[in-house]
């Protein structure tokens, strides 16, 4: 197998962190793999989406796989304090999971507008300007 741009792994300096284990059985199968990820590099986040499309053919020392790809985003983890209180981490994970804020009231046993200025606080600490920029973040 020649060494090229795109190779990695042992032997591929070009890409020292190793081909993606989906990417690899892609190439195994013959088949194409499809993911959706989110994966942290230092102190960022990547969500996203991959296709592989393996070559076909079985030749001898012929392999190669077409990849396409979409980054849904690409942020800075925040680091929130770890003196956060269970009901702050509880509204993080109904916020991940889509609920109003009533909704999460009624879980938490909290008003609605007590929920609002927890949230407030908590897109303070995590540097958020919206809730969905809260909710990457704290993934």
């Amino acid at each position: 197998m020649k060494t090229s741009p795109n190779s990695s792994g042992p032997g591929f300096p070009y890409c020292p962190g190793g081909i993606h284990p989906s990417v690899e059985k892609a190439i195994a199968t013959r088949r194409p793999s499809l993911i959706a990820e989110t994966v942290g590099h230092g102190d960022l986040q990547t969500n996203f989406e991959m296709l592989a499309l393996p070559h076909q053919l079985v030749k001898p020392g012929v392999d190669w796989c077409l990849v396409f790809g979409v980054i849904h985003y690409l942020l800075k983890s925040a680091q929130l304090r770890k003196d956060l209180d269970d009901i702050d981490l509880a509204i993080l994970q109904l916020l991940r999971e889509r609920l109003q804020m009533r909704q999460i009231g009624l879980r938490v046993q909290l008003s609605p507008r007590t929920v609002e200025h927890r949230v407030e606080r908590l897109k303070g600490l995590a540097n958020a300007r919206t809730l969905h920029d809260l909710v990457a973040r704290t993934l």
